[in-house]
């Protein structure tokens, strides 16, 4: 991948090019934001009729049902639907094995791009974060190899909508990280992305692999055993996150890194994405 300005600009233009089509489909519940055009939790300035409530000093007189106080004699002040942009925090893994093969890496930094141009679509306010750290200003120049994926230092909008895009390969309890970044959350979006090789290894006689986070060295014969073990505990572990996301009221997905076309497609068949207007 190309670097410094010219390169940045050019894998922007790459990644629009693929993702406009889409947006991220928005949460079936309320979330917190600015003002705009998604359906909020509470009243607002929209035209969307929601309910009547008793006069309080301070009401606008405009909004008051002057017809129903002829009627009933109690004055009544109509509310309607409040429309806000959901402020969307994209949460990005930058441990070491998010940049396992250059293949994987590269699919990292063009999906942050694309979710925050999803969530833009979707009428959100998207910003970057790291796991573990703070802003992220410019995806394409992300450094990976950080092991704390945990919450961001920056703190996280309360009632906000999340996506989360990590490989989840973690040897710990899923549920308990689930929860660190789901607390508070209108909305979780958890994307896992892997690699190809990740998802699904072939047999290739003895090798060595090498932990890219803690550099410890394995050595092991990868026959159709080995690899059929390694299938079996992966689908384990993706169960148990896709239980822990589903406890938080979230969503799970998972991607294999490709083109950002590829995973829109996958991301669309699972609902996560759709067709923009």
């Amino acid at each position: 991948m190309s670097t410094g300005t010219d390169g940045e600009a050019c894998g922007y233009t790459t990644v629009a090019r693929q993702a406009v089509p889409y947006r991220l489909v928005p949460p079936g519940r309320p979330v917190r934001g600015r003002a705009g055009d998604h359906p909020g939790g509470g009243p607002g300035s929209s035209l969307e009729f929601m309910d009547y409530r008793g006069y309080q000093p301070g009401d606008d007189l405009r909004r008051i049902d002057w017809r129903g106080y002829a009627r009933t004699d109690q004055l009544q002040v109509r509310l309607y639907r409040e429309e806000i942009a959901p402020f969307v925090d994209i949460i990005v893994d930058l441990s070491a094995s998010m940049a396992a093969t250059p293949q994987k890496e590269h699919a990292c930094r063009e999906l942050a791009v694309a979710v925050r141009m999803w969530a833009g679509a979707a009428g959100g306010h998207g910003r970057l974060l790291q796991a573990g750290g703070g802003d992220v200003p410019e995806p394409f120049e992300m450094r990976f190899g950080g092991a704390d994926r945990g919450c961001p230092t920056v703190p996280l909008r309360p009632r906000g909508w999340r996506v989360w895009i990590t490989d989840a390969l973690w040897n710990d309890d899923p549920a308990a990280r689930v929860r660190e970044i789901a607390t508070g959350a209108a909305q979780l979006d958890m994307i896992q992305l892997l690699d190809p090789w990740e998802r699904d290894p072939e047999p290739g006689g003895d090798v060595r692999l090498i932990d890219c986070e803690t550099n410890t060295q394995c050595e092991l014969a990868l026959d159709e055993d080995a690899v059929a073990r390694y299938r079996k505990r992966l689908e384990r572990l993706q169960a148990e996150v896709r239980r822990a996301a589903a406890a938080a009221g979230g969503r799970f997905v998972s991607l294999t890194a490709g083109s950002v076309a590829e995973m829109a497609r996958d991301l669309t068949a699972s609902g996560l994405l759709e067709p923009g207007s």
